[in-house]
């Protein structure tokens, strides 16, 4: 018993006398190769680099074997450590790897591994389903309970051991690293020799390509836990996780999770991490910035993009402001920005359609710009179809403290956002897990993802790094084979590994959907109540509507069971006139009863007039009846909810010379809702609606009748009943056109 004690604890001592070196092989300092860094440290190893700085020489691995420079880095820099038999070595792959384990629970992991093998174990490497780079060698692997094939992407290996194995024949730099492990372990003598096992079930190592369907994330259950890795298909929780071949978005989405990711009930503690602490409460301002507005044909709502432009709180005095439009539309309404708050900026260049440059080469100019003209610290792109709500969001991008970080927003009340959880093989959209959670708020932090659009923050670094690797005059960085400005954007930012960061740690704003808009009408945005509802209203829905909605405001009654409400804005009037006029097939009206636009042809009470499907707008109309007229007359006549069916929808133009006034008549609907469109005494005299039946106008001016008054303004919506109870008729224009919408409602 004594001599057994003396043996354990002999065995113990020897483990513990064990030290840990992780070691890599990087050229260069990608974004890969930080996270594997900051892993590295978080997990409190040790760690070395080689090949920093020097030309790699090992072929492209994205497209093919190689790596041959990998292994006689290796050899060279490895050498002083020859016969060290208490150190271990875990080399790992430096831009696709996620270390998440301290030492003693590598060393744990691996002992455990190691005690279900035959032999004396010196070298563990990780394996995976798939095999790489010669298919022939397969017959020759042994059949085994889990994943058959080695991946030399992670290895885990005594110092002496290791370093005789790098030796034991030579390789060409192009040669292929993985076959260089691959022959060792398939050749019993050598196998044998050197101890080589591989982790069948991804105890320790954890590949992912061909295993994306085994991923699982074990959530921390507190603030400061670690969320770890799952393998589901064995049950194990591997520590070195890696991303190789096509696996690397996943890695990346991980990353958002492990170790010190979003975790249910305590959010993302690695994101305030992740803020700049120089700049966590104030950012700098004192440095230029260049904001590149990108305006890709019509687009709804613009000029509200451009206002919110304007409305940034970081100073204009240091902003840089590059516009770019490839429609006339468009550059109407820049120019109409510019003239108003382009002064205040540093500096100012429109790019106008009329100078025919590419989209692609527009958005590289303006990293040249921020490059190589202004210095300026950042450059900030953003597409015509957002709007920025958030006039803090430029200070907040910044203080994230990532060279590529997109505010995350999405179309209103829709899913569809400026960011993909993960891309499909082909290079497309593709829904990730954790999507839904991230587009929708339940999940907030700043997420990694695979591609954004839309608006993104470019730091200066990035900014000249990507200028010289698309150096040629006619490349740029959002050219490729997708022929799609952001899809080869993020292609081409993928395959050069600089990440693409996500923030939704606040609502900063939403995408205008364009995918429903007329482009032969100089208002399109009129088209857009269902789309864009919030911009919609923004720009046509009076500012009082909402107030007077509400149960406890008193509706204004100018004559008997005639209800009166703010409806329309100014802007929405005018914008109604000028569509109708643009279109301008006005109908004949006085005396013409014939009407081929009606099912009948017949028409009893002639105006001149346009119907609103004339101008492909009924649809869209009647959405605005159902949304906003309906409520308000379910709140005036009580127990009444309206079937919300037109009958007809259409503007009328009265003016003295073609016809000033309409005779008495019943309209054939259960409600009709009528719009002024124009201003009463300015843009038109006289007019007015005359209720029969009750000796009640209600005119431009005022309305008065038994004490009750009320001023008519242009937007102001009436409804009354049609057909039994309010016959009227429109009094005299006397000078100037009166236009106004007259909606038949439920025959």
């Amino acid at each position: 018993m004594r001599l057994l004690g003396l043996v354990s604890l002999l065995s113990n001592s020897v483990l513990n006398a064990r030290e840990l070196l992780v070691i890599t092989v990087a050229t260069e300092k990608t974004d890969g190769y930080l996270r594997w860094e900051e892993s590295v440290r978080y997990s409190g190893l040790k760690s070395r680099t080689f090949g920093i700085g020097e030309d790699w020489l090992g072929g492209d691995l994205t497209n093919g074997p190689g790596g041959g420079h990998k292994v006689n880095l290796l050899k060279k820099e490895l050498a002083e450590y020859k016969g060290n038999s208490e150190l271990y070595f875990l080399f790992t792959d430096a831009y696709d790897v996620i270390i998440n384990g301290k030492e003693e629970e590598i060393f744990s992991r691996f002992d455990d591994i190691v005690s279900k093998v035959e032999y004396k174990t010196n070298v563990l490497i990780s394996a995976e389903d798939l095999i790489w780079p010669d298919a022939s060698l397969e017959p020759k692997y042994p059949l085994v309970l889990g994943k058959r094939f080695l991946c030399s992407g992670a290895i885990l290996a005594r110092a002496d051991v290791f370093l005789d194995l790098l030796e034991y024949r030579a390789i060409g730099d192009r040669d292929d690293d993985q076959l260089f492990y691959t022959e060792a372990f398939l050749n019993k003598e050598l196998k044998e020799k050197f101890g080589i096992a591989l982790d069948h079930k991804a105890e320790l190592f954890f590949n992912l390509n061909g295993a994306l369907e085994e991923v699982g994330i074990d959530f921390a259950r507190s603030a400061t836990g670690d969320n770890t890795v799952e393998n589901t298909k064995y049950r194990t929780k591997p520590l070195v996780i890696h991303g190789n071949g096509p696996s690397k978005n996943e890695l990346n989405r991980i990353s958002n999770y492990v170790p010190q990711g979003w975790r249910p009930d305590y959010g993302c503690p690695a994101c305030s991490k992740v803020l700049n602490e120089e700049i966590k409460e104030d950012i700098d301002t004192s440095k230029d910035i260049v904001i590149a507005f990108i305006i890709d044909g019509i687009t709804p709502f613009v000029h509200n993009s451009l206002k919110r432009i304007a409305s940034l709180d970081y100073p204009a005095e240091k902003t840089h402001l590059l516009i770019y439009s490839n429609t006339v539309w468009a550059d109407e309404r820049v120019d109409t920005f510019l003239e108003v708050f382009g002064s205040s900026y540093k500096s100012t260049k429109f790019i106008s359609s009329k100078e025919k440059m590419s989209i692609t080469m527009a958005r590289k100019f303006a990293l040249q710009l921020t490059d190589e003209k202004f210095s300026a610290e950042f450059v900030f792109f953003v597409d015509g179809y957002v709007q920025l709500t958030n006039p803090a969001v430029i200070g907040e991008l910044i203080k994230t403290n990532v060279e590529l970080v997109a505010p995350g927003m999405s179309r209103y009340g829709k899913l569809w956002s400026n960011y993909w959880g993960a891309v499909a093989s082909d290079g497309f959209y593709s829904r990730s897990d954790d999507y839904l959670d991230i587009v929708q708020g339940t999940r907030v932090g700043i997420w990694n993802m695979p591609f954004v659009n839309g608006a993104y923050l470019v730091h200066k670094n990035l900014a000249a790094d990507l200028i010289d690797i698309f150096a040629g005059i006619s490349q740029s960085p959002w050219q490729g084979k997708f022929n799609d400005p952001d899809l080869d954007f993020a292609s081409n930012l993928r395959t050069l590994g600089i990440f693409m960061h996500v923030t939704n740690q606040a609502y900063w704003g939403r995408l205008v959907d364009r995918e429903h808009m007329p482009v032969d009408r100089i208002h399109p945005e009129l088209w857009q109540p269902e789309w864009n509802r919030p911009d919609w209203e923004e720009d046509y829905l009076d500012t009082d509507y909402w107030r007077v909605l509400e149960p406890e405001t008193e509706m204004d009654e100018p004559c008997p069971d005639v209800v009166a409400f703010p409806f329309l804005s100014s802007k929405g009037g005018f914008d109604m006139i000028e569509e109708m006029e643009h279109y301008g097939k006005w109908s004949g009206g006085n005396e013409a009863h014939t009407d081929e636009r009606l099912a009948g042809g017949y028409e009893n009470v002639p105006t001149v007039d346009i119907h609103m499907n004339q101008i492909g707008l009924h649809d869209e109309w009647m959405y605005v009846v159902k949304t906003y007229a309906a409520p308000m007359v379910s709140k005036f006549y009580t127990g009444y909810n309206p079937d919300n069916k037109p009958n007809l929808m259409f503007v009328v133009r009265y003016k003295p010379g073609e016809q000033d006034r309409l005779r008495p008549h019943h309209d054939s609907s259960t409600w009709t809702f009528q719009i002024a469109l124009n201003r009463p005494n300015i843009d038109f005299e006289g007019g007015g609606t005359y209720f029969t039946r009750y000796k009640c106008s209600v005119v431009g001016s005022a309305t008065e009748q038994d004490s009750r008054s009320l001023e008519v303004k242009q937007g102001m919506g009436f409804a009354f009943p049609g057909r039994l109870t309010h016959q009227h008729a429109g009094l005299p224009t006397t000078k100037g056109t009166r236009y106004i919408l007259v909606n038949f409602m439920d025959a």
